[in-house]
């Protein structure tokens, strides 16, 4: 991932300076491309602007660039916020407590600019039990749901009331689709710790505390990487809410991550943003992250595996209804979802779906892993 203008981001994004003149030609364009990909657009125009401040001359075909990419998440914003707004108003008035989580949150707690944080949808955080409550507050508020609700762990929708870019939300009924991490955090393990979130004003709707942040985020960076997906906005999260930690802080974190066994995972999320930023691990939290993993024996590793997970989830659902439907979006998916998912259009293929459906997918969903 770390190629030369990767490198001169993470250098910006550090708060070193860099010396134009020394750069190749086109370097501009580069950086711009480097930092699209990765999401850090804002960041970086943030980073030139206190540059300009020390005497040093950004490209001016760069600082324009940037000065466009800013401009537009501004707008984003507003659009996002005021979409965000009616879904807070709509959970007080139906009294659903979530949290928001991922992006939103850290824009909102750990970045001085929130347009600084790009990100494409807003992740929500609920309880098993009020995934029907909440299908129904977000379509009685016109926001159109899509897909599955129940067998991806999340239902996604879309405010169509307000531009596409931002307002898409996914509303997650456990905090990781992947087995192995779906109950890391529970609903009700973060809800004990939650915070208030600025510029919100409602006692139902809260955010994860910094801790069960940080711990997210290494998980979701984990299974990025685990893809070749990883972005540098995801590093630098993990920078900031580390960094804004107190060492007491980060070796409870520690060992919260040792206690739930992703301590190893943790430490590499670490030392990869290390790398990558001026950001210095204690010796005390490096030692706590390098305890041995404890050992799966067979009882674990049915609690982690797909076949776990599924028996949790209809432990955890509310009513019949609710396991009726899980049962049958793993069973028999929509028809017109099949379709979707196998990128095909004509309906004289779903025999043929539908079986591979079940011998393949079913099968996967199934297995101890």
């Amino acid at each position: 991932m770390m190629n030369w203008p990767e490198k001169q981001i993470c250098h910006l994004l550090s708060g070193k300076t860099v010396d134009w003149q020394q750069l190749p030609n086109g370097a501009g364009r580069a950086l711009l491309a480097a930092a699209v990909k990765h999401g850090v657009q804002g960041l970086l125009y943030y980073s030139v602007q206190t540059e300009k401040k020390t005497g040093h001359q950004t490209p001016v075909e760069l600082a324009a660039q940037l000065h466009h990419c800013i401009t537009q998440q501004a707008a984003t914003e507003l659009n996002r916020e005021q979409s965000l707004q009616r879904i807070v108003k709509a959970c007080k008035c139906s009294h659903i407590s979530m949290l928001i989580i991922k992006g939103e949150s850290l824009a909102r707690t750990i970045y001085a600019h929130p347009e600084c944080r790009e990100r494409a949808d807003i992740d929500l955080f609920i309880a098993p039990d009020q995934i029907e409550k909440m299908y129904r507050c977000m379509e009685e508020i016109g926001l159109h749901c899509d897909g599955p609700v129940y067998k991806s762990h999340q239902f996604s929708c879309l405010d169509n009331q307000r531009n596409r870019s931002g307002c898409h939300y996914d509303v997650h009924w456990r905090i990781n689709n992947k087995a192995v991490f779906a109950r890391v955090l529970t609903f009700k393990e973060a809800m004990a710790q939650a915070e208030p979130l600025p510029g919100i004003s409602s006692d139902f709707v809260q955010t994860l505390c910094s801790s069960h942040a940080l711990l997210l985020a290494c998980v979701h960076l984990a299974q990025a990487a685990s893809r070749n997906l990883e972005r540098l906005i995801w590093y630098y999260d993990i920078y900031l809410l580390y960094g804004n930690m107190d060492e007491s802080t980060r070796c409870a974190w520690a060992e919260m991550a040792v206690e739930k066994n992703i301590h190893q995972i943790c430490k590499h999320v670490l030392e990869q943003t290390s790398s990558f930023f001026d950001m210095h691990l204690s010796d005390n939290v490096r030692q706590l992250l390098c305890a041995n993993p404890v050992e799966s024996d067979l009882i674990t590793r049915i609690q982690q595996s797909n076949l776990g997970l599924f028996f949790y989830d209809l432990l955890e659902l509310p009513d019949l209804q609710s396991r009726k439907k899980l049962v049958k979006e793993l069973l028999l998916p929509d028809s017109a979802q099949l379709l979707k998912y196998y990128h095909k259009q004509h309906r004289a293929w779903l025999p043929v779906l539908y079986l591979h459906h079940g011998l393949i997918r079913i099968s996967r969903r199934f297995m101890l892993r």
